[in-house]
């Protein structure tokens, strides 16, 4: 029966469902592997008297949301990533800061009276930091067909939320999903007392919309200058040579002496700054990120692995 092949948990529901590397000297820009972690468990219950803790206010806006029509100005996450979702691992989701980004995961069963005997037995999990905030989660029923005939459809339940007011460079693992306090049958196979949640290192960057002004050099090849802004405390007196072989765009942030972002064409470059050293943070190379120093009158190498 084509049924007995869904995943019971499903991630990124569509609408119709209801829902650099771097180092210095010689940078390295390489897109980040996944961490392999465990999966999240139920923390057991201490038997000692327990004492509240208040739990401190979530580290960006979250809203109520699961479906796409709930919030159609949010991206649904899986949007961002270059490859599927995977159980067991960190999966990164690097994003511009500045977007909505909507969450959903569904745990679905055969009919009505497998969903119903599984709630029974349902823990819902969306922790931020390892810190939870299920009561900042939404959590509605529903119902998926995938991409088959709306006549198949089985029921669900789901939890989400829309996600807003990232800081950029403030990275948060979200883990969002379900546990079961037993063994459980969904209609289809029996499953054992486990966590079924997804984790996510959400990645919030600065994504430059603006394009370099090319310039003639004096062999009258168009030659990329960086863009860059400064809000420098000091005087512009030095530079930084970077040659930039990663074959894309790097944007590079530079607080020390004076604050500058540069915008980093292809090719070499030589960026102005006031004399002293920097700490850095770079992107490039889809996504990936590093942070580090570099000083005034250096030379650094930014490339991909």
């Amino acid at each position: 029966m084509k049924l007995r092949s869904i995943r019971r948990i499903l991630f990124g529901i569509v609408p119709i469902a209801l829902s650099m590397l771097a180092c210095s000297t010689t940078q390295l820009f390489a897109s980040p592997t996944p961490t392999l972690t465990a999966t999240s468990t139920i923390t057991p219950t201490s038997t000692s008297t327990p004492t509240s803790t208040p739990v401190p206010p979530p580290p960006f806006t979250i809203s109520s949301c699961v479906f796409e029509e709930d919030c159609p100005q949010a991206r649904l996450f899986t949007t961002y990533m270059d490859s599927d979702l995977q159980w067991d691992v960190q999966n990164r989701v690097v994003f511009p800061f500045d977007d909505t980004v909507r969450l959903n995961q569904a745990w679905c069963a055969k009919d009505e009276t497998f969903l119903e005997s599984n709630l029974e037995h349902i823990k819902y999990i969306f922790e931020i930091d390892g810190i939870s905030y299920l009561d900042y989660a939404t959590i509605k029923p529903g119902v998926w067909w995938g991409d088959g005939d709306p006549a198949d459809a089985i029921p669900c339940t789901f939890i989400g939320a829309m996600l807003s007011d990232f800081v950029v460079d403030q990275n948060h693992l979200i883990i969002i999903g379900f546990s079961f306090d037993t063994e459980v049958n969904d209609g289809w196979e029996s499953i054992a007392p486990s966590g079924k949640a997804v984790q996510l290192e959400m990645v919030p960057v600065f994504i430059p919309t603006a394009t370099a002004t090319a310039i003639p050099t004096a062999t009258n090849t168009p030659r990329p200058l960086p863009v860059y802004t400064a809000t420098p405390t000091c005087v512009v007196d030095s530079s930084i040579d970077i040659s930039n072989t990663t074959g894309g765009l790097v944007t590079l942030y530079l607080k020390g002496p004076g604050s500058f972002t540069f915008y980093i064409n292809p090719g070499d470059s030589s960026l102005p700054v006031c004399s002293g050293t920097y700490s850095y943070t770079a992107y490039g190379c889809g996504g990936a990120s590093d942070t580090g120093t570099m000083s005034g009158g250096e030379s650094h190498e930014f490339f991909c692995q």
